[in-house]
């Protein structure tokens, strides 16, 4: 399955990331900005005509959080999606709506030399390929946490808006 292969590729950004930022010294933190520099999507460098890494932002991300929040709405759509248009366009559906939405947040802040990270483009792209092909009115399971754990069913379009 392809879409393991891509939260491998994710967990590894994690741990690289995690491993520098638990050495909180200016020199990791300089090393971190670095990495994220060269690999997340930078506006300035962009605009400017320097070669840079387009899809590596996808893979990186700010927090653990962040993280496990992308790779939880992953998890909880990709099946259906995948089982509906199939693997190899879903990897398609991946690194287009990653690159267009890097872009885009790009083209709103040309002047940034701030690194753009994480996946959330994805994940926005993957729920919206969701609602087009089943309705946003179609619920999807989630365990809720809050007070005694249970299992809600919560329209995909709830989603779009969280």
């Amino acid at each position: 399955m392809a879409i393991g292969g891509l939260v491998g590729v994710n967990l590894l950004g994690a741990v690289y990331t995690a491993c520098v930022a638990l050495d909180d010294t200016s020199a990791t933190r300089e090393m971190l900005m670095a990495f994220y520099t060269a690999k997340g999507l930078v506006p300035d460098q962009f605009f400017s005509g320097d070669v840079i890494d387009l899809f590596g932002h996808m893979f990186l991300h700010g927090s653990f959080f962040h993280l496990v929040g992308n790779l939880i709405v992953l998890w909880a759509f990709r099946v259906t999606v995948e089982e509906g248009i199939g693997t190899r366009r879903l990897l398609g559906l991946h690194f287009a709506t990653g690159l267009i939405s890097g872009l885009g947040q790009a083209f709103l802040n040309a002047e940034s030399t701030v690194p753009l990270i994480g996946a959330s483009g994805v994940i926005a792209g993957l729920i919206g390929a969701y609602c087009l092909a089943f309705g946003p009115m179609t619920n999807i399971k989630c365990l809720l946490l809050i007070g005694k754990p249970r299992v809600v069913l919560v329209p995909g379009a709830l989603f779009m808006i969280f």
